[in-house]
C-alpha cells in the first residue's frame, strides 16, 4: 500500500499515474511561437513552466474528483493503469526533397537558376608562327593609330586576316587584342603578371623575332598618344596609299621573277640540246653538194626567223605587261593622292 495514495474527496487509495510531459510541452510552446499573430502582441496563451528534471513524476488526482455525488460513486474504485503511454517525439517539420537541376518547374514557368561549379579551363597554347603573325598583322593594320570608334573594327580586321591564314580560329578579336597586350607587357618587363602568361612561348629564338616586331609596336603606340584625331587620319591614308603601292610593286616583282624564271628554263633546254663544244659535227668535215648546201641554208634560214618571231612575241608580251603595271601604279598613285590632298585640306581648314 506504499505507492497508493488517497483521494482527499472520496477517501478511496488509487495508484498514480506518471507520465513525462516536458518534451510534448516543449514541442506545444514552439508550435505557438512559429504561428503568425495578426493582432497585438501579448503574452503567449500560457506561460511556459520551469520543466522538471526528466525523471521527475507528475501527480495527479482521482477521475472522480470534481464530481457529482451520483457520479462518483459510479466511478471504479481503484483505477490502476497497465498500458504505457507512448508519445511520438518526431518532429513535424517536412523534409523537403533536394532540389532538381532542370530550369522549368511542372507549370511550365522558369526556375530558379541554379549555380553550378565550373572548372577551371586550361590556357590555349599559341605557336611561335601564330604570335608572329599576329604581331606583324597588327602593325599593318596599326589599331593604336586608328580614330576614336574605329579602333574595334581595327582589331576585328586584325582577327579576320589571322583566322583567314588559319590563326586563332576559335579566339576572338578581344581574346587576341588581350595576347597581343600580354606580349608587349613582357616586351616591356618579363617578370610582370601580364608578361608571365607568355614567357613560355617567348623562349628561344623565336622570341628574339618577335620582340624586333614588338619594338615597332611600341613605337607605334608611342606615336599615337601624342596624335589628334585629324593627325591620326592622315597617317591612316598614308599607310594605306604605302600598302596600296607595296601591293602593286610586290605583283609586279614576281611577274618579273616568273618570267625570268621561264626564261632560264628555255635557255637551259637549248644549252642541252646543242652539240659538245669539243665535238665537231660529221657532215662539216665531208664535202657536201651544191644542192645539199643550199637545202640546209635553206632550213637554217626558216629556222631563224621562226626563232626571231617568237622572240618578237614574248618581248611584246613583256613590253605590255610592263605597261599595264604602269598604268596600274599611276591609278593607285592618282587615288592615294586625292585622299592625301583631301586630308591635308580638311586638316588646313580645321586649323
Amino acid at each position: 500500500m506504499s505507492s497508493l495514495q488517497k483521494c482527499e474527496t472520496c477517501g478511496q487509495y488509487f495508484e498514480p499515474l506518471y507520465v513525462d510531459l516536458v518534451p510534448l510541452l516543449r514541442a506545444a510552446i514552439s508550435d505557438v511561437a512559429m504561428q503568425i499573430v495578426n493582432t497585438r502582441p501579448g503574452p503567449l496563451p500560457f506561460p511556459p513552466a520551469d520543466p522538471p528534471a526528466a525523471a521527475q513524476p507528475i501527480t495527479f488526482g482521482h477521475l472522480s474528483a470534481g464530481l457529482p455525488p451520483a457520479a462518483a460513486a459510479v466511478a471504479p474504485a481503484r483505477i490502476r493503469s497497465t498500458t504505457p503511454i507512448i508519445i511520438d517525439m518526431q518532429p513535424n517539420t517536412p523534409v523537403l526533397p533536394a532540389p532538381s537541376l532542370d530550369d522549368s518547374s511542372s507549370d511550365g514557368t522558369p526556375g530558379r537558376e541554379v549555380s553550378v561549379p565550373v572548372k577551371g579551363c586550361k590556357r590555349a597554347h599559341y605557336s611561335a608562327m601564330e604570335l608572329e603573325e599576329l604581331v606583324r598583322i597588327t602593325i599593318e593594320e596599326n589599331p593604336f593609330g586608328a580614330k576614336h570608334g574605329e579602333k574595334g573594327a581595327t582589331w576585328k580586321r586584325v582577327a579576320q586576316r589571322l583566322k583567314a591564314l588559319g590563326y586563332f580560329r576559335t579566339s576572338s578579336a578581344e581574346t587576341i587584342k588581350h595576347k597581343l597586350m600580354s606580349l608587349i607587357a613582357y616586351q616591356e618587363d618579363p617578370e610582370s603578371h601580364a608578361g608571365s602568361k607568355v614567357a613560355c612561348e617567348m623562349a628561344g629564338t623565336c622570341g628574339i623575332k618577335i620582340a624586333a616586331l614588338l619594338d615597332c609596336i611600341s613605337e607605334m603606340q608611342n606615336t599615337a598618344a601624342t596624335q589628334t584625331e585629324e593627325q591620326k587620319e592622315c597617317t591612316q591614308v598614308k599607310a594605306e596609299q604605302d600598302h596600296i603601292g607595296g601591293e602593286a610593286i610586290h605583283n609586279a616583282s614576281m611577274r618579273t621573277l616568273r618570267r625570268k624564271r621561264d626564261d632560264l628554263t628555255d635557255s637551259d633546254s637549248d644549252v642541252e640540246n646543242k652539240p659538245p663544244v669539243g665535238r665537231q659535227s660529221k657532215k662539216a668535215c665531208r664535202s657536201l653538194s651544191t644542192t645539199a648546201q643550199a637545202g640546209s641554208s635553206m632550213g637554217d634560214l626558216s629556222d631563224l626567223k621562226d626563232i626571231l618571231v617568237e622572240d618578237g612575241k614574248k618581248r611584246d608580251e613583256r613590253q605590255q605587261e610592263m605597261v599595264e603595271t604602269l598604268k596600274e601604279s599611276t591609278r593607285v598613285y592618282e587615288r592615294t593622292s586625292e585622299k592625301y590632298l583631301a586630308a591635308i585640306l580638311q586638316l588646313s581648314k580645321q586649323q
